[in-house]
């Protein structure tokens, strides 16, 4: 029978038991008492993420109360997820991240064929980075050291990622990095920041797509960087839908999309509700 562990910012490793009473305090504990078909629910709060590193091994369910209530801060270092099972990650909140190292990534595809899903996943104020050589990296890629997996599948829901720069390096980074499977982006925010602390821009929505199949629907994309952001259509031509793409070159062709400013009410602020006046209400499709 599936269980449920906490974790909680108060919580103790040692003296926890993973129960709402007595959490633990890390993911990589909570992940290690799973088995497969758990969830692990993230208390409420602020949890130290400084070189966070936690492999996720087992097909299990992270998730929080609501959107953003969870939230995991690597306080500008680096860190990395490695994924080898399926897994299912919802409302968690990542921010401060570094990519700092050219194995770094969010989101790391690590096994062949795996299923990762993000809803209402909040990715902010980070730094993103390229291998150097092989222009990958992302919050969501492939594995580095193997350089492709393959027939993975690729869903994110309702997803925020905001205020995202490139980590220095010159190679081209992007926000989603597959080599290979199906990759589903629907009602998500994708929002690129003029780069600060000797950072770039980050390059491509989408990078090393040559075998992805990809549906693309209701999404939000924003260069806010200054500087040329392409979107990197996939070889296989994907199906793009009742999109926005603001000051992002080489879009794929589709229907019903648009490229103008969506009018947020202030983008400084995070604030990325829609002005009353905005071309994106109800420009988008019921899915």
């Amino acid at each position: 029978m599936a269980s449920t562990i906490y974790i909680a910012p108060t919580g103790n490793d040692t003296t926890g038991t993973g129960t709402t009473g007595a959490p633990y305090l890390t993911l990589t504990k909570a992940i290690t008492a799973a088995t497969a078909g758990d969830t692990v629910f993230c208390k409420n709060g602020t949890y130290d993420y400084t070189n966070g590193y936690t492999q996720f091994n087992k097909n299990i369910t992270v998730t929080c109360e609501a959107q953003s209530t969870a939230i995991f801060d690597c306080h500008n270092t680096d860190s990395a997820q490695p994924i080898t099972a399926d897994m299912t990650f919802e409302n968690i909140e990542y921010r401060n991240f570094r990519g700092s190292s050219n194995t770094s990534n969010v989101f790391g595809q690590y096994a062949n064929g795996i299923i990762l899903t993000l809803t209402k996943v909040v990715v902010r104020d980070s730094a993103i980075r390229a291998r150097p050589g092989f222009a990958r990296g992302g919050i969501v890629a492939s594995n580095y050291s193997i350089y492709e997996k393959s027939g993975g599948t690729f869903i994110l829901d309702r997803c925020k990622f905001f205020n995202i720069e490139q980590y220095l390096t010159t190679e081209t980074s992007s926000f989603i990095n597959i080599q290979s499977g199906n990759v589903t982006l629907v009602n998500n925010l994708f929002h690129t920041k003029a780069p600060a602390y000797g950072n770039s821009a980050v390059k491509s929505i989408l990078g090393g797509m040559g075998g992805t199949n990809c549906t693309i629907k209701n999404n939000i994309f924003y260069n806010g960087s200054g500087v040329a952001t392409l979107f990197n259509t996939p070889a296989i031509a994907p199906i793009y839908e009742n999109n926005d793409a603001y000051l992002v070159d080489s879009l794929p062709s589709g229907i019903n999309n648009l490229t103008v400013d969506p009018l947020f009410v202030d983008v400084n602020t995070a604030n990325f509700n829609l002005r009353p006046m905005s071309p994106l209400i109800e420009a988008g499709q019921i899915l």
